[in-house]
């Protein structure tokens, strides 16, 4: 019998994982594929070319002390290495224009002043504003949410958070109209924060661009040397350097609770796993009452009531005998991520409109594309490249992905050609293609292919992640029982967010804070 179960390998339950095993506890982690990381994982599409199926261009998980302040070690001990570049991102437009943001505020303003004088001064101070919130957000995020009410009443005492908690409520259009006047700007930044897989126009977006912004002139955008499986990878060696164990290709169909505490799992093979101490169940809200038959129906109700994002999507990795070339200049290669878009507002609006009815413009499709060899040439050999094309697709497509995947596919990788002087089919060594119901398949966790696990937005954040009744990481009525995963706070992306349920089963079990913590 070990002391702690952990159901699933994915980074948040992962990190849990570590600190756990950090404090002495034995720890073993049960995960259905072949390989831990969840959406933090690579391929490798042909000899040599390396490719993230999911996670890249990582910046939230830069700011949590797992990171920042080595608690895991994971740079110094285990194996972790970055590439860093100095911009994050760029977007281009089908008219040659462009915009790119750099981790230099001044290079940004910069760039922003060939659209609009005004719109740096409003950059500006919007950047202050967001520097000025950052600890509090930051703080926040990386440790168990105060309740919603508890949030609120800190953000009303100060002016700053007064401004937060409005613009909490609203969109992030209505933050940019009131802020800004070029439409390539505000396109820009638009495009930057749907990036959170809820179009800019939905209500409870508005505090994705503070954050966004804080983290971006402050933190260099990292790429995990070698793909981000070696992130996913380094959390592995942490675990089993401190006594842990992870078990592949084993599936957990339920948990076991007698008299109200869980004490274990129960595989789909039937065989029965104890945990002396708790059990971590990286399980997503719908599938609650399935995992956990005694939880309670209105909690495993409202559980199943979370909204999912409003959109997902359809990732390429291709392998690329030569390195693309932008049509814009070769100056948009300092950039991680680089959007492709067409310079047409309204339409730009519209796509997000028709994700939400299962539909796609393909006339307006506006693909993210990272050549990552350009930022880690260990991704592909000389004078070749390794290109991660992403686009944003409906999570259930009118007429079905098993009969539009390909037709899609080819439709953004189509459009991505259109903006570079070297590039065509001639030049695909090896193509992955992947839609939301194959990152469905690849986790359940991705419920239809949400890669959030649920939308984040106003609602289901913080203390009401993915409720208030489950937001402290347990399960009430069920002892023993704790939640990782990103359907908790601080929720999706690659956060390392298990740090907080650490947090709380530390608190729980008597065990220091300072075992395992700088700062709490």
């Amino acid at each position: 019998m070990t002391d702690i179960i952990v159901i699933g390998g994915g980074s948040n339950s992962l990190v849990t994982a570590c600190y756990l095993a950090k404090a002495g506890l034995s720890v073993s982690v049960i995960e259905k594929n072949g390989k831990a990381g969840g959406g933090v994982v690579s391929v490798e599409t042909a000899p040599g070319f390396i490719g993230d199926t999911h996670a890249m261009g990582l910046m939230t998980c830069l700011a949590n002390p797992a990171l920042k302040d080595n608690e895991l070690e994971l740079e110094t001990r285990f194996g972790l290495q970055w590439a860093f570049t100095e911009a994050p991102f760029a977007s281009i437009f089908d008219d040659g224009q462009g915009l790119i943001s750099y981790t230099d505020l001044d290079k940004t303003c910069a760039e922003i002043a060939k659209f609009s004088a005004k719109d740096v001064v409003a950059y500006r101070k919007v950047v202050e504003e967001a520097n000025v919130l950052l600890p509090l957000l930051t703080r926040a995020f990386y440790a168990p949410p105060m309740p919603d009410a508890g949030f609120t009443k800190l953000l009303m005492s100060s002016k700053e958070g007064r401004i937060l908690a409005n613009d909490m409520h609203g969109s992030v259009m209505e933050f940019l109209n009131a802020r800004f006047e070029n439409p390539i700007v505000k396109m820009h930044f638009a495009k930057w924060c749907s990036e959170l897989m809820t179009g800019p126009d939905a209500p409870g977006t508005g505090l994705a661009l503070y954050l966004l912004l804080g983290l971006s002139h402050k933190y260099r955008m990292g790429t995990v040397i070698g793909g981000s499986q070696n992130l996913s990878n380094a959390l592995v060696r942490c675990l089993e350097a401190h006594g842990g164990t992870i078990q592949f290709n084993r599936t957990v169909a339920r948990t076991v609770v007698t008299a109200g505490r869980c004490v274990g799992v129960e595989l789909d093979d039937g065989e029965v796993l104890r945990a002396s101490k708790a059990v971590v169940a990286n399980i997503h809200p719908w599938r609650l009452a399935e995992m956990v038959a005694e939880v309670d129906s209105g909690i495993a109700s409202r559980a199943r009531a979370t909204r999912l994002s409003e959109y997902g999507a359809l990732n390429q990795q291709i392998a690329l005998n030569t390195k693309p070339r932008w049509k814009a200049g070769d100056r948009y290669d300092v950039a991680t991520l680089t959007e492709c878009l067409k310079n047409d507002w309204e339409g730009f609006t519209s796509a997000f409109e028709a994700f939400r009815k299962g539909d796609i413009l393909l006339d307006h499709l506006g693909p993210l594309a990272a050549a990552q060899s350009n930022v880690d040439p260990t991704r592909a050999p000389e004078g070749q490249a390794a290109l991660y094309l992403y686009g944003f697709v409906p999570l259930e497509i009118r007429g079905g992905w098993s009969a539009r995947k390909q037709e899609v596919a080819d439709a953004i990788w189509d459009w991505y050609k259109g903006f570079t002087t070297n590039i065509d089919d001639t030049n695909i060594i090896a193509r992955l293609v992947e839609c939301p119901a194959d990152h469905h398949r690849w986790s359940p966790n991705m419920m239809k292919g949400d890669i959030m696990g649920i939308a984040m937005t106003d609602g289901q954040l913080l203390g009401a992640r993915p409720t208030p009744e489950l937001s402290g990481y347990s399960i009430p009525g069920i002892e023993g029982l704790y939640l990782a995963g990103p359907f908790t706070h601080p929720g999706g992306t690659v956060t390392l967010g298990g740090r907080a349920t650490a947090i709380r089963m530390y608190d729980d079990f008597g065990i220091p804070l300072g075992r395992g913590f700088s700062s709490w």
